[in-house]
Parts: C-alpha cells; sequence; structure tokens
C-alpha cells in the first residue's frame, strides 16, 4: 500500500496525531501569550460578530479559524492549542505524501519509499524547532499558510505527470489563495512550481506533458488580487517597511546561519532571541556567516543527486525562507516559526540522505527511530516551557539577559 492510497495516507494522519499530541500535549495547557494577549480572542467581553466580519481584515483565513475557536471555548486556550496540534499532524502528513511523489518521480525504482516518506514526515512532526509554530497560538499563521501551501503542491504533483486541467488548475489556485488568506509569505508557492520545472522536467519523463499553462495563468492572476490586499496591510499595519533594508539583509546572513544550527543541534530555542543589525557586511561578522552559508549550499549542490531532489529541498528552503529572510525589514529579524514551512524542504533532503545510509528497511527504521526518539524528547521538554508563561520568559532572560523584553514579559508573567 502506497502513501497516496486513502487508507495509507488516514491511517499516517492517525499516527501523527497521536504523537503529536504527546509530544506537543503538555503546551496545551498554557495560557494566551505575547502576541496573543493583542489579539481579539483574547479580548474581555468580545462583541459579537460573525465569520463574514472577518473576512475583510488583513489574513482572513486566519481570523476565521480565531473566531470559530471562541465560539467554542471563549477565552479558554484548549481549544486553540488543540487545533494547533491536529493542523501540525496533518502538515507532517502532507510532507510524506509530498516526499513519497517526489521519490515516485525521481527513483521509480527506489525501495522503502514508504518508510522513507513517513521518516521525513516524522522529522517534521517532532524536530525541536516546530516547537513555537505548535505551542504558540499567534503562530497559527504558519500552520494554516503551511496546510494550504502543501496541500496545492501535493495536487499539483498529483496532477502533473497527466497534464494541468482547467479543474485541477482552479483547484491548486483556490488553494493558494488560502494560503496566502492565511499568512503572505504563501507567496513564494509559484516561484516553488517553477523550481520543480526547471529541476524535474528534463529529468523525468513522465512530467513532460503540458498543460501547466492554465495553472500559471490563474496563479499570476491570483498572485497580482492577493498582493494587492496583502500590500494594503501591510503598509497599514503590520510593522513591515516596503523599503529594502541593507542592514536587515546582511543580518540575515546571520539569521540563516542560527536556523542552520538549530537545525543540527536545537538547543537554546527562545521565543525572543537577541540579534542587533548589521550595519554592514563586517558588521557583527555577517561576511563570514554568508561564506559558512555558501560552503553549506555548495556542499550540497556538489554532492546533489542527478535526480535533483536534494537540489529541489535546498531551493524550497531558500525560497519559502525568502519573504521573511531578504531585503524587506521585519519588525524581529529571527523567529523560529518562520522555518515551519521550509522545514519540509529539510525533510525532503533528510529522506535522501536517509535513502543513501539504508540499504534495509531494518537499518532505515532503526536509524529514523533514534533520531526522532531523541527530537521527540527535546520537544517535549520544549512544549512543558510552554505551558509556563514564567518558564517561557525565564528561559528568553537567560538567552538574551541584556534584551529588555524579555524582562517586561516575565514581569508579566510573574
Amino acid at each position: 500500500m502506497t502513501l497516496t492510497s486513502r487508507m495509507s495516507a488516514a491511517l499516517l494522519l492517525v499516527c501523527f496525531c497521536a504523537v503529536a499530541f504527546l509530544v506537543f500535549g503538555p503546551a496545551s495547557s498554557g495560557p494566551f501569550v505575547f502576541d496573543d494577549t493583542y489579539q481579539f480572542f483574547a479580548a474581555p467581553n468580545l462583541p459579537p460578530g460573525s465569520p463574514a466580519g472577518y473576512l475583510l481584515g488583513a489574513r482572513p483565513v486566519l481570523q476565521v479559524s480565531y473566531f470559530l475557536n471562541h465560539q467554542v471555548s471563549q477565552d479558554s486556550t484548549g481549544s486553540y492549542h488543540a487545533v494547533n496540534i491536529l493542523l501540525h499532524a496533518a502538515n507532517a502528513a502532507l510532507v510524506s505524501i509530498l516526499i513519497y511523489l517526489l521519490f515516485q518521480f525521481a527513483y521509480p525504482d527506489a525501495r522503502y519509499r514508504n518508510e522513507l516518506a513517513a521518516a521525513g514526515g516524522a522529522f517534521f512532526l517532532v524536530h525541536p524547532l516546530q516547537s513555537e509554530a505548535v505551542a504558540y497560538i499567534s503562530a497559527r499563521s504558519d500552520l494554516l499558510s503551511s496546510l494550504f501551501f502543501l496541500a496545492a503542491l501535493v495536487l499539483f504533483l498529483l496532477c502533473r505527470p497527466k497534464g494541468i486541467t482547467w479543474l485541477a488548475a482552479i483547484g491548486i489556485t483556490v488553494l493558494f489563495l488560502l494560503a496566502l488568506g492565511s499568512k503572505e509569505s504563501a507567496v513564494a508557492f509559484p516561484a516553488v512550481l517553477i523550481a520543480f520545472e526547471w529541476i524535474f522536467r528534463d529529468r523525468v519523463p513522465s512530467l513532460r506533458t503540458s498543460g501547466a499553462w492554465k495553472l500559471y495563468g490563474l496563479l499570476v492572476a491570483g498572485a497580482v488580487a492577493g498582493l494587492a490586499v496583502v500590500v494594503s496591510y501591510i503598509v497599514g499595519a503590520s510593522g513591515v517597511e516596503l523599503r529594502p533594508d541593507p542592514s536587515y539583509f546582511f543580518t540575515q546572513w546571520r539569521v540563516i546561519a542560527t536556523y542552520l544550527r538549530l537545525l543540527l543541534l536545537p538547543f537554546g530555542l527562545t521565543i525572543d532571541y537577541d540579534i542587533p543589525l548589521s550595519a554592514g557586511p563586517l558588521d557583527h561578522g555577517a561576511v563570514w556567516y554568508l561564506l559558512l552559508l555558501l560552503g553549506v549550499g555548495a556542499l550540497v549542490i556538489w554532492k546533489r543527486d542527478s535526480r535533483g531532489m536534494i537540489l529541489f529541498g535546498l531551493l524550497f528552503v531558500l525560497l519559502t525562507l525568502a519573504p521573511t529572510s531578504s531585503v524587506i525589514p521585519i519588525r524581529d529579524p529571527i523567529a523560529e516559526r518562520r522555518m515551519y514551512l521550509p522545514m519540509a524542504g529539510i525533510a525532503l533532503m533528510a529522506s535522501v540522505a536517509l535513502s543513501r545510509a539504508g540499504t534495509s528497511r531494518r537499518t532505515i527504521i532503526a536509524t529514523a527511530s533514534t533520531v526522532l526518539a531523541v527530537y521527540g524528547v527535546l520537544s517535549y521538554q520544549r512544549a512543558l516551557a510552554w505551558s509556563s508563561p514564567v518558564a517561557l520568559w525565564q528561559s528568553a532572560v537567560d538567552s538574551a539577559p541584556e534584551k529588555s523584553r524579555p524582562r517586561f514579559w516575565l514581569g508579566q508573567a510573574y
């Protein structure tokens, strides 16, 4: 049975839900924290309204999900956390299906595709760097946007070999718009599809059928309309300036290197990092981090497989990270939740690496189980911190003792 069959996909989702509640369950008792307290659902005596009213604001799909949560549990956080965990499990299942389909295209004769895809999805599920996106209610924007983003990509991969029909093109475009209505960074979706076409079109004969023009025409129209709404929101309320900022760009070299370190050694996680801006390429040694990243990128490309799987995983990470790690400044230069969707590309590369390291099903399962068990324990410990505002902000103060904001919120927690 393959991961693209309904029964196996449903079974995988059930297993991932159980693991997600086990690993991230402790955070379910946590109250509203940080930006949560400024959201409408945390306000006392919320005036009556309807989901339609929230469709007119920023991130309408996200706001409607919050509205529905509020109808269920008012100011109790339990249902909010439960929805976050369920969304995360669903995203992990979609990552597994995505990896399976890519292996099916690139390595049709490869063995253990089910095991490798499940391992990649589990990696996405339990990695400690995902903790903030799951445990932080205001990070649902990343969860919900990723759900529609990944679903659109899976639908594209399912339809692409036979050619994109108008019905499929409309379905993919609707999912893309829902992702964009959850968080603006989903604008990277068309670029990911272009990267897929560039890498796989000449490598995989079954993908040379035409019909993609229908989809790209709709995506362009949808992206223009969606971006018009996004730009109006950004200019009006989000704190983002639509002007290139070289210092933010130089700082992102250090930020991306920090993300890379947290991927390999997920210790020192915090809700509030202290990373001052680099005024120039030499400020805070930013150029050295750039050279490190270029070296890692060169190594990945040099070690790439002829079918392009690792290259696509790398481009997926860079493209989905670009909206928050480029030249357009955001109030906080770094946040763990911004690595949520890019983690799907990391999971793909990890699956390819595991396929090369494991020559038997037993080796693959043993290696994956060991790594996932360690990550699961670390994620559980991080979820415990999210269950207590005092513990959460104390860890932030310990990580950034010179920064005032964590101390303010620690005082609020006390």
